[in-house]
């Protein structure tokens, strides 16, 4: 049988203070530590999550950089090689007409020359028949 004496209600309140100590001095800090690393797990994982996304975000933006810079890269060297082209096209074209300009000036020449000659052969060939027929002690009529 259970006896209520003074020492039994001593030991219940030595027992309910060393509760009210345990609680105030072990476990609310414990909780309140609980609590804490909680809120540093949540907030960590916010952050992980936001930096993930900034991550996407920034690699989109880098790829979509790298594209812009790629296909403005391509039209540059496009445009470049159109406009050599069209200066080599220019000086050939330049090329062309001096080289035509210095046939046409040397068929002239050559055409000069020739009627030249000609007007000379006309002189030397009756020249020659006049000495031929003298050769040949006949004498040509004219």
């Amino acid at each position: 049988m259970v006896v209520i004496n003074f020492t039994l209600l001593v030991e219940l309140g030595l027992f309910l203070i060393f509760l009210w100590g345990t609680a105030v001095f072990i476990l609310r800090p414990v909780l309140r530590l609980l609590d804490e690393r909680e809120d540093n797990i949540a907030r960590g994982r916010r952050q992980a999550d936001e930096a993930l996304e900034k991550e996407g975000r920034l690699r989109k933006q880098s790829a979509d950089a790298r594209s812009a810079f790629r296909s403005r890269i391509e039209k540059d060297y496009r445009r470049g090689q159109l406009e050599v082209r069209e200066e080599h096209s220019a000086k050939l074209t330049e090329e062309r007409r001096k080289s035509d300009a210095a046939i046409a000036e040397a068929r002239d020449a050559a055409l000069k020359e020739i009627e030249a000659e000609r007007s000379s052969y006309a002189a030397l060939s009756s020249e020659l028949a006049d000495s031929f027929f003298e050769h040949l002690g006949m004498r040509q009529e004219t």
